[in-house]
């Protein structure tokens, strides 16, 4: 008995918050979308679907190649990919950087934490070029593993997230990517 009214009291405790998930909320942001991990329900959204620059949220997509690519053997933490002069050139003011030098020999292992740690454009660079062989051709594959995995309205032109008009996605997409 006791067990039943503690029950019915911790539903009638919680209801009001329930409805408070539920409200339709003023917030500033233009596009939003807010997930349940464990469900997967939608609590919230506003133009979820709305074309937006993914901007670094990109560099999610570039460790998720990279990481397949290492998890099938077709990649190694310990490869090493020559930096470009192309890769160097995002190694100075103005962008996040793990200022990697022309030339340079650095290992898959340290150019993910460049990317991951550092959110360097310049590392994003030198893995895409030393796995597809140009940053182009890694975006392609990029946007290929995107519709794979369910991103229906994303396009990647680059491995970084530099503004470009044809990097696009939507925060549902970013959504369906960070959860894969």
């Amino acid at each position: 008995m006791i067990k039943k009214i503690f029950c019915a009291f911790i539903v009638l405790f919680n209801l009001p918050l329930l409805n408070i998930a539920k409200a339709n909320f003023d917030i500033k942001a233009s596009t939003v979308i807010l997930q349940d991990y464990s469900s997967g329900e939608i609590l919230f959204e506003k133009d979820a679907d709305r074309e937006i620059y993914p901007a670094s949220m990109t560099k999610i997509m570039t460790s998720i190649i990279a990481f397949e690519l290492i998890e099938k053997g077709d990649l190694s933490l310990d490869d090493k990919f020559m930096v470009s002069e192309n890769a160097w050139r995002l190694s100075q003011s103005g962008y996040s950087s793990m200022f990697i030098m022309v030339n340079d020999e650095v290992s898959v292992e340290d150019l993910l934490k460049g990317i991951i740690i550092a959110s360097g454009n310049d590392a994003c660079v030198a893995l895409a070029e030393g796995i597809a062989g140009s940053e182009e051709q890694f975006a392609m594959i990029m946007t290929s593993k995107a519709k794979e995995i369910g991103m229906v309205n994303t396009n990647f032109s680059n491995a970084s997230g530099i503004n470009d008009p044809d990097n696009y996605s939507t925060v549902r997409d970013i959504l369906i990517m960070s959860k894969y």
